[in-house]
């Protein structure tokens, strides 16, 4: 018996993407917006392994891809939503509550995948840049790339966060070397050293 042209048609797709050289199936998911990667990243095994391998990383770094202002809500933002699930029982901190980013392009902001993989103690986001996000702990700085799911504990620096009065913190790019350099300024109360 004869299969039907839509069933050729769905298999054939199906077989298309599993017969894809890794090569090219690599370039098309670097073309994916932050929101649609993580999204793709869930449809197999093949492509979550694919999209966290190194190579694949530094092909995706390299696209131009629409900017996103990311934001942190904390836990009475996050009950007051009634769209959001909310559950206090995991909301270890406001990281875990609720992730977005907004995209200037769209206009729209856009929930993305919780950061459940770094340290669970009080943190907050102080700087971003280029998709690495800086978060400030208790006594440390770590830095996190949501895409690679990596996440780095900086170095302890003197003085101590709780001798400084004021402080800002920044990450500076340089493209051209595929580096980066965590800026800490800040005022150190007077008689503390």
């Amino acid at each position: 018996m004869a299969s039907s042209p839509e069933q050729n048609e769905s298999v054939s797709t199906s077989d298309v993407w599993s017969m894809l050289p890794k090569d090219i199936a690599m370039r098309v998911l670097a073309r994916l917006s932050v929101p649609q990667l993580f999204r793709a990243r869930t449809v197999c095994k093949q492509w979550n392994l694919l999209t966290s391998s190194p190579e694949f990383l530094n092909l995706f770094s390299g696209q131009s891809h629409e900017p996103y202002f990311p934001i942190m809500t904390s836990r009475s933002f996050m009950a007051r939503c009634p769209d959001q699930q909310y559950n206090p029982e995991q909301a270890v901190n406001s990281l875990f509550n609720g992730f977005f980013g907004y995209n200037h392009t769209t206009e729209t902001w856009q929930r993305l995948p919780p950061l459940d993989f770094l340290p669970r103690q009080g943190l907050m986001l102080v700087a971003a840049a280029e998709g690495i996000l800086c978060f400030q702990g208790n006594s440390t700085l770590f830095l996190c790339n949501p895409v690679a799911r990596t996440c780095i504990e900086l170095p302890q620096f003197a003085p101590n966060w709780s001798l400084l009065r004021t402080c800002s913190v920044n990450i500076l790019v340089d493209h051209l070397t595929k580096s980066y350099r965590v800026v800490v300024v800040g005022n150190v109360r007077s008689g503390s050293l």
